[in-house]
């Protein structure tokens, strides 16, 4: 991760860091009111999200928000919610832990495939699907959230690296267009750091009494302080200029990465669009991804097997090769060991 994006805390000054002494009683579930309305606001201009303070939730990262949500649907009498395949395989063990099935839908160029699929809720990442690196293209928007509105199902809108776009400014948050069908999650896990564990959701009004009473249950609320330090950062602006200069900085790791791999491994695939942290090189057919993986890790490169995130278990072989933690320096060399373990 990229130096911190201040000297200490918000603005550099600590006597500007004032506490209201009820900051250390038990607060709202949701969280404090001061960041939920600069989350609206930020949101709104960012990612185009229709946000009433009154509904966000400041959570600890998407895992909590996810598993929220999945509760609250549970609560709600839901039986089954629809994943992206690939995906993250404890997106998965949140669905099941709560008895819900999760459903594999598959993943094409355009995206998560929308058959009216007959669950409850569907979990997607539309700005930038994990691990395959595509978006959710603008017909397959539109088919979900119809079928949002004429089932009453839920699209859960994971929006995996949406500030990380470096082509193009990034597609707008679906839940602009449906606020009322879609419940948004956001996390500062790539922006800052995943230790941090801060995150919202931007929960529909007909979940709200749920995910409120289900948010108490869990932890009461989340810490004020922490969250005082995040509102100040946006509302100086030091968050933007953050991401501004973190985003360069991963466009050229990017860079470099598809440079090494064009000259280490010619004709092999490189999908995904230009954003995020990662992208996915495809194998050539009959080769084993995981011991791929095995023998480059014994290379001291890591690289995550596409397999581990199939949910029908018949993907072609791949590998996702992460950047977000690497020197540029390093990268080619990196590449190079990982060539010399891909069967010819």
């Amino acid at each position: 991760m990229p130096r911190s994006p201040v000297g200490g805390l918000p603005g550099g000054r600590s006597e500007d860091f004032a506490v209201p002494l009820g900051a250390y009683d038990y607060g709202d579930p949701r969280g404090t009111q001061e960041l939920r309305e600069v989350l609206a606001g930020h949101l709104g201009r960012t990612r185009g999200l229709v946000a009433d303070p009154e509904q966000i939730f400041v959570v600890h990262g998407t895992a909590q928000g996810v598993d929220l949500l999945m509760r609250a649907l549970a609560a709600e009498g839901a039986s089954c919610v629809g994943v992206e395949d690939p995906c993250l395989p404890s997106q998965i063990e949140r669905i099941r832990v709560h008895g819900l099935v999760a459903r594999p839908m598959p993943v094409d160029a355009a995206g998560v495939v929308i058959n009216d699929p007959d669950v409850d809720a569907v979990l997607i990442t539309p700005a930038h699907q994990f691990p395959t690196g595509v978006v959710l293209s603008g017909e397959r928007r539109r088919a979900l959230l119809n079928w949002a509105r004429r089932t009453g199902g839920l699209v859960l809108e994971d929006d995996y690296d949406a500030e990380f776009r470096y082509d193009r400014q990034p597609v707008r948050a679906l839940q602009g267009l449906g606020p009322e069908h879609v419940a948004y999650l956001g996390t500062t896990s790539k922006t800052l750091a995943p230790a941090l564990r801060l995150g919202w959701a931007v929960v529909p009004a007909r979940y709200m009494p749920q995910a409120e009473r289900i948010r108490l249950l869990l932890d009461v609320c989340p810490p004020a302080i922490d969250q005082r330090a995040l509102a100040m950062m946006i509302e100086r602006g030091d968050y933007d200029r953050h991401v501004r200069r973190v985003r360069k900085v991963y466009q050229r790791r990017r860079e470099h990465l598809i440079a090494a791999l064009a000259k280490h491994l010619p004709g092999f695939q490189v999908e995904g669009i230009a954003a995020g942290m990662h992208v996915l090189v495809r194998l050539p057919a009959g080769v084993d991804d995981t011991a791929v993986a095995a023998r480059a890790l014994g290379e001291s490169v890591r690289a995550v097997p596409l397999s581990r995130f199939s949910v029908v278990g018949n993907a072609r072989g791949g590998l996702v090769l992460g950047y977000g933690r690497i020197n540029e320096r390093d990268i080619d060399a990196a590449v190079a060991a990982l060539a010399a373990v891909i069967p010819a």
